[in-house]
């Protein structure tokens, strides 16, 4: 296994982004600016590309996880009470 550096593991490539979201099972749709992540018609905004330079993968995994965190707390919100 390859060993990498602390200030490599400190900074994602959009390649590398892509690679990791893809095994989450997310799309990756082209955005000016910004990183997002599709699935079954829904998509999220976890970051802006421009963030990538200081953030690890755990960290960019925890910014999707808010993302859809709140996706599904405004759905609830949104959704009329029976």
């Amino acid at each position: 296994m390859m060993q990498i550096s602390t200030q490599e593991q400190q900074q994602l490539s959009l390649t590398e982004v892509q690679h990791l979201l893809k095994r989450q099972g997310y799309e990756i749709p082209s955005r000016s600016g910004h990183i997002h992540a599709a699935r079954d018609a829904q998509e999220w905004h976890p970051c802006l590309l421009a963030d990538l330079a200081s953030m690890p993968p755990s960290r960019l995994l925890s910014c999707l996880d808010e993302a859809l965190k709140l996706r599904v707390e405004q759905s609830l919100a949104l959704s009329p009470h029976v």
